[in-house]
C-alpha cells in the first residue's frame, strides 16, 4: 500500500454518512478482484495491485464493508473520501482491519489529535466503549492504553461484560484480573494491618 502523505488540503469533510453508498464504491482502477459484503450483500469490485500489494484476488467478505472502504480509499488516495472524525464503532472495525492486515502505517497521518483519535482521552473511560483498550493497542497510543488497562482493573468484575469482548490485545484479559487479584489482596493486607494495630490500641488502653 502507498505510504503518500495527504496534504492539509486533502483532509477535508466528507458528506454526511448518512448518503447511501454508490454501488460502485468498491471499484477502483486496478487490476485486482476484491469481494466485499456491504448491506448484506456480496459486492464484486476492483482495486490496484500496487495499493495492496497483491495481485491475486481478494476475500475481504468477513470483513466490515465501511472500515474496508475507508482503507481502500485511503490506499488509491481518495483522501477527500475520508472523514477527520470516526464513531467509537467505525474507529473499533479500521483498528481490526489495520491489525488483521497489518497496515496501521497507512492511516497514520489520521491517527491525531485534532483528527480521528481527537476525544481519546475522554472516550476510552466511557463505559459501553471498553475496546478502546484494543484501539489503543493497535494504534500504538501508550498513554492511553495504559489509563484504560488501569481503569479497568479498579472496574472489573467477575460478571463484567467486557471479559467476552472480542477482539483484544494478547493476554490482557489475564493480566487485568491478576492485577486486580494483587490490588485487592494488599487492600485487604493493609485494612488487616489497621485493624491490628486498633485492636493492640484498645488493649492497651482499656485491658491492661
Amino acid at each position: 500500500m502507498t505510504d503518500s502523505t495527504p496534504s492539509a488540503s486533502a483532509l477535508a469533510r466528507t458528506p454526511p454518512s448518512t448518503e447511501p453508498t454508490p454501488d460502485d464504491a468498491f471499484i477502483f482502477a486496478g487490476n485486482v478482484r476484491i469481494l466485499a459484503t456491504h448491506n448484506r450483500e456480496r459486492t464484486e469490485g476492483t482495486a490496484s495491485s500496487d495499493a495492496l500489494c497483491h495481485a491475486r484476488p481478494i476475500d475481504f467478505t468477513e470483513d466490515d464493508s465501511v472500515a474496508l472502504l475507508l482503507l481502500l480509499n485511503i490506499a488509491h488516495l481518495k483522501f477527500r473520501r475520508i472523514p477527520d472524525q470516526l464513531p467509537y464503532k467505525l474507529l473499533l472495525q479500521v483498528a481490526i482491519l489495520c491489525d488483521q492486515y497489518d497496515c496501521v502505517d497507512l492511516v497514520r497521518p489520521w491517527l491525531k489529535d485534532t483528527l480521528w483519535l481527537r476525544d481519546e482521552q475522554l472516550e476510552f473511560s466511557r463505559m459501553s466503549q471498553r475496546q478502546w483498550l484494543f484501539i489503543a493497542w493497535v494504534f500504538g497510543r501508550d498513554r492511553v492504553f495504559e489509563q484504560a488497562a488501569i481503569l479497568l482493573v479498579k472496574l472489573t468484575t467477575r460478571g463484567s461484560v467486557w471479559l467476552t469482548l472480542s477482539p483484544m490485545p494478547p493476554g490482557i484479559v489475564e493480566s487485568i484480573l491478576s492485577h486486580r487479584l494483587r490490588l485487592i489482596a494488599e487492600l485487604l493486607a493493609n485494612q488487616q494491618t489497621k485493624f491490628s494495630r486498633a485492636s493492640a490500641r484498645f488493649r492497651e488502653i482499656f485491658v491492661t
